[in-house]
């Protein structure tokens, strides 16, 4: 009987450092989860805390930037000799600027951008009596520069087609090719007499800022067509090959 007890009572012990065994390294597991969390919220923070550093750091930077090199680049504006050397410091003034301006522009696949671009578009022509037909064929990712320079070309051109066409209706076409972003605007107004004008200039230059053009033409059945064709390429010195730019 007493061995029996002695059988029963090892077991029991056995049973129980086994248990604690097991606590003990469910134990120990869960304290190393939760030191690799610690740790990676660490990382997380001190990573957040580099970016925002860094944040900072360049806004200074565009801040100095706009106030000491825009002054001096204006002051050499009002100050040139002729108007050759005023024309050279009015383009590093707007490449400056630009420069400023899109690098706080963050970028986006086009489909989820165009949504946006869409809504304002849709809204403008309701106000001026226009009726709007939107496409969008195809994706791609844009960059915040490509971002920048399309959403204001886009504008321009809706704010031409509204004030200038004298029609109806404006048709706006998104498409996305393996390497090339073409937008179409269409209108079915009185047509553009000649591709002059500050609008149609800061339009072509947004174009060729990020490797494109905008060629302006009579639409098929009346009113302007203008095409703005944008490579899309890694290689940001890449253009619109001549092929693709026509007359």
């Amino acid at each position: 009987m007493f061995l029996v007890f002695l059988v029963h009572l090892s077991q029991r012990l056995a049973r129980s450092v086994a248990a604690v065994r097991q606590a003990n390294e469910a134990l120990e597991a869960r304290v190393a989860a939760a030191g690799a969390e610690i740790e990676r919220a660490s990382d997380e923070r001190h990573r957040l805390m580099a970016q925002a550093s860094a944040a900072q750091e360049r806004d200074r930077i565009y801040r100095d930037l706009h106030d000491n090199l825009g002054a001096r680049l204006l002051s050499l504006v009002y100050g040139a000799r002729d108007e050759q050397q005023a024309n050279l410091a009015r383009q590093a003034l707007a490449d400056m600027r630009t420069l400023i301006a899109t690098s706080q522009v963050e970028g986006g696949a086009l489909a989820a951008l165009a949504d946006d671009w869409r809504v304002e578009a849709e809204l403008r022509c309701e106000d001026a009596g226009y009726q709007l037909a939107w496409s969008l064929q195809g994706d791609t990712p844009l960059s915040g520069r490509q971002r920048y320079q399309l959403e204001r070309i886009q504008r321009e051109l809706l704010s031409n087609a509204i004030e200038h066409s004298n029609g109806k209706r404006i048709e706006m076409a998104w498409r996305a090719d393996a390497d090339l972003l073409t937008l179409q605007v269409r209108d079915d107004g009185i047509g553009c007499a000649a591709e002059v004008g500050q609008g149609i200039d800061n339009i072509k230059a947004r174009a060729a800022d990020i490797g494109g053009r905008a060629r302006w033409q009579p639409g098929i059945t009346g009113g302007t067509c203008v095409d703005v064709q944008v490579p899309l390429s890694p290689d940001p010195g890449r253009t619109v090959p001549p092929s693709a730019q026509g007359a």
